[in-house]
């Protein structure tokens, strides 16, 4: 290997295309380098960018119910208000709420929504979940307030 390094080397043509390499592959090095900083710098920005809600100290368990189960709205919020009662009354458990999924950004039904001055074709979503009164609170997000029709 050492030879044909050296045979490689020994022409002046050689030594330029070994030159070259090495220039290629020292360029290509620094390229990756900048990537994995600028994506190690991106990954921080995300960890720490605001939720909109104070995820400390607060558990979101998922209760998987049957379809047979609970099958009026007022079996299911009995059920439910029952639940959220014994979960609070557990020590060290300081408040509790339910809601229908997880907690955000990504839980909820993603439901059409129709604009209206928009064309059906351009489909629009929103997601909706359900929850409890004190959910908002719980999760140190107060529910904010739009200013009246006419209020700015």
């Amino acid at each position: 290997m050492q030879a044909g390094t050296q045979r490689l080397t020994g022409s002046v043509k050689g030594r330029r295309l070994h030159t070259a390499l090495i220039a290629g592959q020292i360029a290509l090095t620094l390229l990756l380098m900048t990537a994995a900083g600028a994506a190690i710098q991106g990954f921080i920005r995300m960890n720490t960018a605001p939720l909109g809600y104070e995820p400390r100290h607060v558990m979101s368990v998922v209760i998987p119910i049957g379809e047979d189960a609970h099958t009026t709205w007022a079996d299911r919020a009995r059920f439910f208000t029952e639940l959220r009662d014994k979960i609070a009354a557990m020590p060290g458990v300081l408040s509790a709420s339910v809601s229908t999924n997880a907690t955000p950004p990504h839980s909820g039904w993603r439901l059409p929504v129709e604009i209206l001055g928009k064309p059906a074709s351009q489909a629009q979503e929103a997601e909706v979940e359900f929850v409890g009164s004190e959910y908002f609170r719980n999760l140190a997000n107060p529910i904010p307030r739009r200013p009246r029709v006419g209020q700015r």
